[in-house]
Order: C-alpha cells, then sequence, then structure tokens
C-alpha cells in the first residue's frame, strides 16, 4: 500500500512540473511575439501570420488585406516633449488599433518605430479603407497631456489588398502598403490611401 501511495505521489508530482513547464514554455513564447512598449505583436509575430493568411485566403477564396499605418511628425513629438512621452502616444496609439481589430483573425502589431501593421484576413479594399479611416478618427481625437500642454496626434495609412487569384507574394502585398502609405504621407498626412491594384508588373495604382 505505501508502495501504491509513493507511486501516485510521484505521478501528481511530475505532473504538477510538466504543467508548470508548459506555463513557462507558454509564457515564453508570448513574450517572444509581443511587443513589450505596446503589448501588440511584434514583427516576427505579424511576418509568420502573414505567410500563413495569404496561403489561408488563397485556399478560401477570399481576399487578405494589409493596413500600414505610421503616425505623422512622430520625430517631433520625441524631440519637442521627450522619449517617455513619445512612449505614452504609442502606447495611446496601439490601443486604439486594437480596439479595431476584434474579429478572429484580425491582427494590430507594432512594425516598428511608430509603424504599426494590421492584417484583416476576409476583407475587401472598400471596407479596410472605412475601418482605417475610421482609426484614423480614433487616434486624433485622442487627448494626450504633456505636462499641462494638450498634445494631438495625427496618423496616416496604407491600405493593400491581395486578391486570392493573384500570384504576389506577401512580400509585394506589404510593399504596396508601403507605397500607398507613402503616398498618404505625400499626399499632406493624416489621411487613408488605398492601392488600388498590384498590378503584374507589381506596380501600385492609387485609389
Amino acid at each position: 500500500m505505501k508502495s501504491w501511495k509513493r507511486v501516485v505521489a510521484r505521478t501528481k508530482a511530475l505532473e504538477e512540473v510538466r504543467h508548470g513547464l508548459e506555463l513557462a514554455n507558454a509564457e515564453l513564447l508570448r513574450l517572444s511575439s509581443t511587443d513589450p512598449l505596446t503589448h501588440l505583436a511584434n514583427r516576427r509575430q505579424f511576418d509568420q501570420l502573414l505567410e500563413d493568411e495569404v496561403r489561408r485566403g488563397r485556399r478560401n477564396g477570399t481576399p487578405l488585406t494589409v493596413l500600414l499605418g505610421d503616425i505623422d511628425h512622430f520625430k517631433r513629438v520625441n524631440d519637442s516633449y521627450g522619449h517617455p512621452f513619445g512612449d505614452e502616444c504609442l502606447r495611446q496609439v496601439a490601443a486604439v488599433l486594437q480596439q479595431h481589430c476584434q474579429r478572429a483573425g484580425d491582427l494590430a502589431a507594432r512594425y516598428g518605430g511608430e509603424e504599426f501593421v494590421i492584417t484583416l484576413p476576409a476583407t475587401g479594399g472598400p471596407q479596410a479603407v472605412l475601418l482605417a479611416e475610421r482609426m484614423r478618427q480614433d487616434v486624433e481625437r485622442l487627448e494626450l497631456d504633456c505636462d499641462g500642454e494638450r498634445v494631438s496626434l495625427t496618423i496616416s495609412f496604407g491600405v493593400a489588398t491581395l486578391d486570392p487569384q493573384a500570384a504576389a507574394s506577401p512580400l509585394e502585398l506589404l510593399s504596396a502598403a508601403d507605397r500607398a502609405l507613402y503616398e498618404a504621407k505625400r499626399s499632406g498626412r493624416n489621411c487613408v490611401v488605398e492601392a488600388a491594384d498590384l498590378g503584374p508588373d507589381g506596380a501600385t495604382v492609387f485609389a
């Protein structure tokens, strides 16, 4: 009987150790795929998910849209108010973007610096442009305060949609969104520009 009890106790202890290791591994995975400042997905997780979503869209026959957003004149914010306040701005913008990514499969990520990227599976261009416009407006409405001074932010978005029949790669989709973002910046910032056509040669036509 005592031997049986020892086996039961040892089995229970081993099960607790295994469970603890699983929790620790899950936490390590979360940390490795999360941006520590904004708590959004990081670029590594986004890059992995983008490839998966492109394959899934082609398999299901549904479009995939990417939004690339960049806070306007962010260097000026850091230079004028300091990096700690700049970090708070990044967190506030990240929270706005996350609020608009509530469907299963939607992902908001910090792409680097003041740049953010969002994947919208099974979403066409017109629907994505409306969503980007709502995000843009909500960022513009943010009430930020630095030592009693009200600070306003704006954000520009580039939008690109991959048709499930197109042969474009994830990199080409992202490049199209980047070119649309550049066009938004060139057009005065604080706006949304859609890449209407990737084109067979990779050229982008803006809507």
